[in-house]
């Protein structure tokens, strides 16, 4: 995913990938749906869930990967550790508050509302990263960019 993003750029690279979750998701609460009403046989959406969900990783690791770079390009030197310190503070805040409002969506609506949860989050996440501006890597050339991988021998 750090190569898609050197090549393609971050912002497009996470933008894809959140498009895959999303897809991924929307698909999963579709055959979940159907499976609810009798139209698909479970055994079959527990196999097609394993093989979404293994795509959706592939997905959020084109997001993973590629997020704290952007945040480390978007600063100067002097400020990285600030932007660095803000980028994992609101990461522990979304795992601190994410369980109780998704409990709560549980305890309102059903385990069905999860994968809608997930996806109007990962929707709102896909609109903010258009409004991102900077954290690209700009001005290097792929061999410039292999040359920063450390040599292992």
């Amino acid at each position: 995913a750090g190569f898609i993003g050197s090549r393609f750029g971050r912002k497009r690279t996470m933008s894809v990938g959140l498009i895959v979750i999303i897809l991924v998701m929307a698909i999963a609460l579709y055959l979940g749906l159907q499976a609810a009403n009798g139209r698909v046989s479970v055994d079959f959406v527990v196999k097609a869930f394993a093989g979404l969900f293994l795509l959706g990783g592939f997905g959020w690791g084109m997001v993973n990967v590629n997020s704290l770079p952007m945040i480390v390009d978007m600063t100067t030197e002097e400020k990285v550790g600030g932007y660095t310190g803000l980028y994992y503070f609101f990461s522990m805040a979304a795992n601190i508050f994410a369980p109780p409002l998704s409990g709560m969506a549980i305890d309102y609506f059903g385990y069905q509302s999860l994968l809608i949860f997930a996806t109007v989050f990962f929707v709102l996440a896909l609109i903010a990263v258009q409004f991102v501006r900077r954290g690209d890597i700009v001005g290097q050339t792929s061999q410039e960019i292999y040359e920063l991988i450390p040599d292992m021998d």
